[in-house]
């Protein structure tokens, strides 16, 4: 009987053991579970706050842009605004060609948008009148120059005839 009740003994121990080696294998496999769970709310956590610094730079550089836009409407209202009370007062812009000299002389010529042309001009200066001062030492050396400054393929032509004059006759 005695041996008996050292082998129930011995199974209940046994089974004691079992539970408590259980035990602990479960808490081990919970921490490790707990140690994964806090490396991954980390790792969520540093991309959250580096997402963070790149939305605000990025929110930063938009304001920047944003302000420099503005700026740069301001300027264009402004210019235009400038354009059209010159327009409004008959403003001409004068194109120089050749440098004034005692033996040259002054020949005047309009040129005129050349819509054929592959050259733009802008909107803004199409909308105005232009003339060329051109100093020759004789008309045909000024259709010359006129022809070479404002060939066919430029985005103003030269309007014959050419007159003599000068800038202030513009």
């Amino acid at each position: 009987m005695v041996e008996s009740l050292l082998v129930v003994n011995a199974v209940l121990l046994l089974a004691m053991l079992g539970v408590y080696a259980a035990r602990g294998l479960a808490a081990r496999a919970a921490r490790v579970e707990a140690e994964e769970a806090a490396k991954l709310v980390q790792g969520a956590a540093a991309e959250k706050s580096q997402t963070v610094v790149f939305y605000e730079s990025s929110l930063a550089e938009l304001r920047d842009i944003d302000s420099h836009r503005a700026s740069h409407a301001r300027r264009m209202r402004q210019v235009k605004a400038e354009l059209e009370q010159r327009r409004s007062k008959h403003f001409v812009l004068t194109h120089q060609v050749g440098e004034p000299a005692k033996d040259k002389t002054a020949y005047l010529a309009r040129l005129v948008v050349n819509h054929g042309s592959e050259a733009t001009l802008s909107p803004l200066l199409a909308g105005l009148d232009h003339m060329a001062v051109v100093h020759a030492e004789s008309e045909p050396a000024a259709r010359r120059l006129l022809d070479f400054h404002f060939p066919p393929r430029a985005a103003l032509l030269a309007v014959m005839p050419l007159r003599q004059g000068d800038a202030d006759d513009v």
